[in-house]
Parts: structure tokens; sequence; C-alpha cells
């Protein structure tokens, strides 16, 4: 994939997913893609852009679905919820309760 492929692949990413992918992940990329342009019988990873370039609807979705993360526990990274609960909610408890007198 040439570099212009990979921007390409970066802004399309971005605008089906909201995944914003950085120059530094195209390994990822490469990774995670692989198994889609060998299931579709497409020689490489540039051909599969040139198609994604081309409107192939049904790459597309199985591209996005390729690259993108598809964990359903929500409550996965319990730091930030933690943090809430623990803080931010208190502070603005407190903040709220002291409006009021």
């Amino acid at each position: 994939m040439t570099d212009s492929e990979f921007a390409w692949f970066c802004e399309f990413l971005r605008k089906r997913s909201g995944l914003a992918l950085s120059g530094e992940k195209r390994y990822l990329a490469e990774g995670r893609l692989g198994a889609v342009f060998r299931r579709h019988a497409l020689p490489d990873l540039s051909t599969l852009v040139r198609r994604l370039m081309a409107g192939d609807p049904r790459l597309e979705t199985v591209t996005v679905e390729a690259m993108t993360t598809n964990e359903t526990l929500f409550f996965r990274d319990t730091y930030p919820f933690a943090n809430l609960r623990d803080f931010v909610l208190p502070t603005l408890h407190s903040a709220r309760s002291a409006e009021r007198v």
C-alpha cells in the first residue's frame, strides 16, 4: 500500500467509523486486513484499497468491521467510571449544594 493509498484509507476509516488511524498504525491495518484481502481473493492491500476507492460497498463493510474493535462490554475500562464516581460526581454535588446555601 502506497503512502497516498494509506492516507486515503485513513480518511475512509475516519468517515465511515470515526476511527482515527495514524501513520504509525500502518502495521495494524496490514494485520487486520490480511484476512479480508485473502478472503476476497485480492492479491494485496493496494488492490483492496483501490477497490474501496472505486466504491465497492461489500468490501467497505467488511473492511470497517475488520478494523474496528467490536467490544460490547461498555464498562470494560473501570478507571474512568471509578474516577467519575469517586471524584467528579462528588465535586459537582458539593458545588451544587454550596450554590443553594
